[in-house]
């Protein structure tokens, strides 16, 4: 019932709002399947009954945006600095205008550096459609910096211990740098 979900969802429901909204949803999901087997007779809770019981969560928010004037010096300030991966992969995702999760899973497979474009998969793209984007000088020369520097197969930018970059790996950069990610 609503009280035993409420139950359930209360010691997470203002620390970690995204992972008590996931679990609320899986919770009914059970439920509803339980009531389409006939195992379950009583109405479902619904998620405004249990919001209500919850409280309010607290309200989150997108990044902050860095003010497109202030672009121009802080790629300049990046691209005077050493030449790591995760720099690198940042100065693309700024040149590209990409999000980070597609910089990350970048493989050399998506670029045709002859044409100047990379064809993004629909897995690794929000709206799951595939999206090819055009290549400018700097993008183009980023990339080959990062071929020189890693090697011209498999991720673009890996990680230093293999595989793909952390999530929290431009964020970290961002912040080091003196802006709020």
């Amino acid at each position: 019932g609503t009280e035993q979900v409420i139950t359930v969802l209360a010691p997470i429901w203002n620390e970690k709002p995204q992972i008590a909204k996931k679990v609320r949803v899986r919770v009914l999901q059970v439920l509803q399947f339980a009531k389409s087997k006939g195992w379950r007779t009583e109405a479902l809770p619904t998620p405004k009954d249990l919001s209500g019981g919850l409280g309010r969560q607290p309200t989150g928010g997108n990044f902050e945006a860095m003010p497109y004037a202030d672009v121009p010096a802080f790629l300049a300030d990046q691209l005077g600095k050493d030449e790591t991966v995760s720099r690198l992969a940042l100065i693309f995702t700024i040149l590209t205008a990409a999000r980070s999760g597609e910089v990350r899973a970048a493989d050399w497979s998506q670029i045709d550096l002859e044409a100047r474009t990379w064809s993004r998969p629909p897995e690794v793209m929000k709206s799951k459609v595939k999206h090819v984007v055009t290549l400018n000088e700097a993008a183009v020369a980023v990339l080959e910096r990062a071929k020189a520097l890693f090697g011209g197969g498999g991720l673009i930018f890996p990680a230093v211990r293999g595989g793909k970059l952390s999530d929290m790996t431009l964020s970290k950069m961002m912040r080091a740098a003196g802006h709020s990610a």
